[in-house]
């Protein structure tokens, strides 16, 4: 179980919050509180796909790229588990939600860029 950022009670099951994402939330069992994970975590996911892709890419026996992507998989679920924090997701109604909405929107737009970007170069390049 995990502590709610608002109410410090460990109310979040570990299967909520591998079901989280920055637009996905859920309510706390205890006050309430939508509770997500902050855009941030999509570098980590960034880094995982560029990764997984180039490892498999450059890898050339077949059972090899099987094992080290779910080699990789794991380490990156344990990763998420250990240091991706839980945040409380603000609402309209709230003073701080434009600014939370702006920068959610600039992080999600720079991570999709970089992601098809770095993707494109690798493959151009053929590394």
């Amino acid at each position: 179980m995990f502590k709610c950022p608002n109410c410090k009670n460990k109310s979040i099951s570990k299967w909520s919050k591998f079901f989280l994402g920055p637009i996905r939330s859920i309510k706390c069992s205890q006050c309430g509180c939508r509770i997500s994970i902050p855009y941030k975590s999509l570098y980590w996911m960034i880094l995982y796909i560029i990764f997984a892709f180039v490892m498999l890419k450059s890898i050339i026996i077949n059972q090899y790229k099987i094992l080290v992507f779910i080699l990789l998989t794991t380490i990156v679920i344990y990763l998420f588990y250990r240091f991706i924090p839980l945040v409380v997701k603000l609402e309209r109604k709230d003073t701080e939600y434009k600014v939370q909405k702006r920068n959610n929107l600039l992080i999600g737009i720079s991570c999709f860029l970089f992601t098809f970007l770095s993707i494109f170069i690798i493959t151009k390049n053929n590394l």
